[in-house]
């Protein structure tokens, strides 16, 4: 009986494991298949993740490179876009391409490409009024587009495309005098040394020359800036010495090609600089021009390199204290002071100071390495200075008020800068991204 017990016994343990072996069989199975998938679940999440970071970090790597290179003169960026090409330009991305090599969720393959083109751009107005005759002036939008596409292990290819859109400004603020013949140039005025859109009241109204201050104006050797005295021919010697230029009478063009004289106000009347739609920055008041990145503390200098409105009064330096600036700038704010010495870092460099609505008042004796400008439609930009001051640049306004406390003579030397062989252009592109369009494909 004893033998017939073992038998079962064997026979259920038997029966037991013959029935347990393939539920284990079967779990291991199914652990194993679950392992498999969670790590190429995990290890697919870690690729997109990749994906998303390198096409995000590869956008924001190809604008700021590319608009860092379009502020330098005559780069590979700054013709392109002169040129109005139709071509893309292709934006090398060093730092993303690192960022792949030192990646270690990397597990296949990764390549980048990055492009400009030039969406649309237009040189006049709302009012369809042209900006200026040179029609590379003018605003467009840029589009950068940034591929990364990926290979992974088992051959198949995924991509992600980030498209944005940027908007992007060309002006001149230099031209060659040539263009001031044929038809508006924004920049015409800085072919004048000395304009007064009308002659000095002082000089009308009385014969008494106690306390006034002397001008004396020069141009540089094989270089003339030209003289306008509100439309005479006459100046009066007892306010000015003259060498070497001639005093012009001629017309000017209005912004609508129409040829005008000195006093024309309206959308048909005297407008340097037209267009301010054309500016690049915008600052409430001149606490936020200091604080932005445009000037530099520290070193007191400003690095503008694009038009500039500032809304209020703008004082630049203060006694004692010289403020330098690089590249091609112009400030266009309500009213303008000067405290300080103004210098260029460079011979090419341009700064040109514009008040709009009101006066440019000279308050200091040291140099003033600018243009200085201030007319308006109701004729009462002025360039005020109580005491004699040195100017290397130009001095343009409605009128001149050259009553001083001072006795001497007040010096402006015309900067050839203002008169080059070539336009001189800043292109520039915003920050801001107006459209962004972001696509995910399967290649195969």
């Amino acid at each position: 009986m004893w033998e017939n017990r073992g038998k079962f016994a064997a026979g259920y343990v038997l029966n037991f494991l013959l029935i347990l072996f393939p539920i284990i069989l079967f779990l291991a199975f199914f652990f194993h298949s679950a392992v498999v998938k969670t790590r190429f679940l995990f290890k697919r999440v870690d690729q997109n993740e990749l994906l998303e970071e390198l096409s995000e970090s590869s956008a924001d790597e190809a604008f700021i490179r590319f608009s860092r290179n379009l502020s330098v003169q005559n780069s590979l960026e700054f013709r392109w876009v002169l040129s109005h090409m139709d071509s893309p330009f292709k934006i090398e991305l060093p730092f993303a391409q690192t960022l792949i090599e030192n990646s270690e969720k990397k597990s296949g393959n990764f390549s980048l490409k990055a492009t400009a083109r030039i969406k649309s751009f237009r040189n006049c107005d709302w009012e369809k009024i042209p900006y200026s005759i040179d029609n590379r002036e003018g605003e467009g939008i840029l589009e950068f587009s940034t591929i990364v596409e990926f290979k992974n292990t088992e051959g198949q290819i995924f991509q992600r495309e980030v498209i944005r859109d940027h908007s992007y400004k060309v002006c001149a603020f230099a031209s060659p005098e040539k263009d001031d013949s044929s038809g508006y140039n924004r920049s015409f005025v800085l072919h004048y040394a000395f304009l007064s859109r009308t002659l000095p009241e002082e000089l009308n109204n009385t014969q008494d020359y106690t306390g006034f201050s002397k001008l004396e104006i020069t141009n540089p050797s094989g270089v003339s800036g030209k003289l306008y005295f509100g439309g005479s021919t006459n100046f009066d010697e007892n306010f000015f010495i003259i060498d070497s230029a001639s005093v012009s009478k001629e017309l000017f063009f209005a912004p609508t090609g129409r040829k005008i004289t000195s006093f024309a106000v309206g959308k048909n009347g005297f407008r340097p600089f037209f267009g301010v739609s054309l500016f690049t920055r915008r600052f409430p008041s001149q606490e936020e021009l200091y604080e932005s990145d445009l000037f530099d503390v520290s070193r007191k200098k400003l690095a503008l390199n694009c038009a500039v409105q500032v809304g209020g009064r703008v004082v630049i330096g203060e006694n004692g204290q010289t403020i330098t600036h690089e590249g091609a700038g112009l400030i266009f704010a309500d009213s303008i002071a000067i405290e300080g010495a103004i210098k260029k870092c460079n011979p090419d460099d341009i700064l040109i100071l514009f008040a709009r609505n009101g006066a440019v008042e000279i308050e200091t004796e040291n140099q003033i390495e600018a243009a200085l400008i201030a007319v308006n439609d109701g004729l009462s930009g002025e360039i005020v200075s109580r005491g004699t001051f040195s100017v290397l640049g130009s001095l343009i306004a409605d009128k001149i008020n050259i009553k001083n406390r001072s006795i001497g003579a007040s010096h402006l030397v015309y900067d050839p800068g203002f008169n080059p062989g070539e336009a001189k252009f800043c292109v520039s592109v915003l920050p801001w991204t107006l459209f962004q369009f972001v696509r995910d494909s399967q290649v195969n």
